[in-house]
């Protein structure tokens, strides 16, 4: 059996996550490599035998050698491409929910948002007294009538 040579480079048993033409972000290891955080990048060059891979920025700038778990692919219609294309009225309306996907009013907005619902309180409770109304009283074939709308007992007119 020959002697191992030390030299040789160890090959990974892993195949490579990341090809030519991919598009990555860098995630970690700055300070080591040249990327930019949260910039987009094009996979020029990919080594297999120490897992690391080499990218292209949009101005043709090209970083420094980066392991591949310092990256993740940017497949994803992502925030940064987002801020590139829609208008800053839209971004700022976005900017007011949590999440990308099933969007919800952000907590804090929403609180205040009803706290400026005039009379919301009286609302409330008139509301209330209706519902309990409406469900006590038969109609002539002796069922309870249909409730109406939320907006129907509200009557949120005047906050326009």
């Amino acid at each position: 059996m020959p002697p191992k040579d030390p030299f040789a480079r160890r090959r990974s048993s892993q195949s490579a996550p990341f090809k030519n033409g991919d598009k990555i972000r860098a995630t970690g290891g700055f300070g080591h490599h040249g990327y930019e955080p949260g910039r987009l990048y094009t996979v020029t060059s990919v080594d297999s035998n120490d897992n690391t891979l080499k990218a292209q920025a949009a101005n043709g700038q090209e970083g420094g050698w980066i392991k591949w778990r310092d990256c993740q692919k940017a497949n994803d219609i992502g925030w940064e491409w987002l801020k590139t294309v829609l208008p800053a009225e839209a971004l700022d309306l976005l900017a007011a929910f949590d999440g990308v996907e099933g969007l919800s009013l952000r907590e804090d907005l929403r609180n205040r948002l009803v706290m400026q619902i005039p009379g919301l309180h009286d609302k409330i409770l008139g509301a209330l007294a209706d519902e309990e109304v409406v469900g006590q009283t038969p109609t002539a074939n002796g069922t309870a009538p249909a409730a109406d709308s939320l907006d129907e007992l509200l009557e949120f007119e005047d906050l326009d």
